[in-house]
């Protein structure tokens, strides 16, 4: 009896262990699930990662073109104040340098029609009674009326011109 008793309980113990690995196996596959749960929200936030490095990479590159064109617009402004627009009369324009800003540059005058368009250009003598032309717009200026040309003035209309003479 002793015997059987002990076979009782061998095999009490085997379903036990049976039931067990039942358990385990049932908590494997639910462990599987959960698993592949799992590697999914990680590869889902690693394309949301790499989502975000190539935004960052997009501002970065923003932010440096804006800081290029920030420093183009410092730097030009920084050179337009260098000029002031001058009437050399005769309804005439041009932008001649500040005194005291020539910076070993000598005298010279730039186009009224591309200054505003940031753009520097100097205007060329193309006659002696002073006619110029822009090589970057194509225009060309008669700066200052030719009567006063012709007795040899040509500087500005804020001198008391031509007639003051």
């Amino acid at each position: 009896m002793a015997g059987e008793v002990a076979a009782a309980l061998a095999s009490l113990k085997a379903a036990t262990d049976i039931i067990g690995g039942l358990d385990a196996a049932r908590d494997l596959h639910k462990f599987s699930g959960d698993l592949i749960e799992l590697q999914n929200k990680i590869i889902s936030a690693n394309v949301g990662i790499s989502t975000l490095q190539d935004q960052v990479t997009t501002l970065k590159d923003q932010k440096r073109d804006l800081e290029d064109k920030l420093r183009d617009i410092e730097n030009w402004h920084a050179e337009a104040q260098r000029y002031q627009l001058k009437d050399f009369g005769g309804e005439s324009f041009a932008y001649a340098l500040k005194p005291g800003m020539e910076n070993g540059e000598p005298r010279h005058y730039l186009c009224a029609n591309c200054m505003p368009k940031r753009q520097k250009s100097i205007l060329q003598r193309i006659t002696n009674d002073g006619f110029y032309q822009c090589h970057a717009c194509s225009n060309g200026f008669q700066l200052g009326e030719k009567e006063r040309l012709r007795v040899g003035r040509v500087t500005g209309g804020d001198d008391g011109g031509w007639m003051a003479r």
